[in-house]
């Protein structure tokens, strides 16, 4: 019979809780190992993250992207529609985030490759039509409530949707609504 461990965690309101896993890989020589990760708390957690030199590189190739992404669509809408205002609204994600440095054969150029993968259903991946809002359902109920009162503030109405498959399948309410289907013969 497997081992079980029990995740602590502490979400971003209030309470916390815990959870028991049954890991069939687990065996007696490394339950205390997984049992020690499972019972990190968010501030040493972060401390690690802080002192981490590759999860830094990462953030910092990601943040810059970002900001080069809103000056670019912010450029845009001034030159092409100046009547428009442009606002960002900032939302928080789940990403694992990869990147790498790759090197021409003589060393002369290097190539920063970073890519994203959502851990949980992505609430940036919406679908508005209207005032209505159909929000990825995140399966995080402090998550969700955050997101609400974001969306709310603008005012629009969130009604939030199961999309776990949408997002298994590497996609996503937004997504999937652009798909154009075609039946073949």
């Amino acid at each position: 019979m497997p081992l079980a461990v029990t995740f602590n965690y502490e979400p971003m309101i209030p309470r916390e809780g815990s959870r028991q896993f049954w890991l069939p890989f687990l065996g007696e020589k490394t339950a205390e190992i997984y049992q020690a990760c499972a019972d990190l708390k968010n501030k040493p957690l972060l401390d690690l993250f802080a002192k981490d030199e590759v999860y830094g590189y990462s953030l910092d190739i990601v943040s810059r992207k970002v900001e080069e992404t809103k000056k670019s669509i912010t450029d845009f809408y001034a030159r092409k529609r100046p009547d428009c205002k442009v606002e960002f609204v900032e939302l928080p994600t789940l990403h694992r985030v990869t990147a790498a440095r790759y090197f021409t054969p003589d060393r002369a150029m290097n190539l920063d490759i970073t890519t994203t993968n959502a851990l949980i259903p992505n609430v940036v991946n919406s679908l508005q039509v209207g005032r209505d809002l159909s929000v990825p359902d995140t399966g995080n109920s402090a998550l969700n409530q955050y997101v609400d009162g974001v969306f709310k503030s603008y005012g629009l109405k969130p009604r939030f949707v199961d999309s776990t498959d949408l997002h298994i399948g590497g996609g996503n309410l937004h997504c999937s609504s652009q798909v154009v289907l075609t039946c073949a013969p």
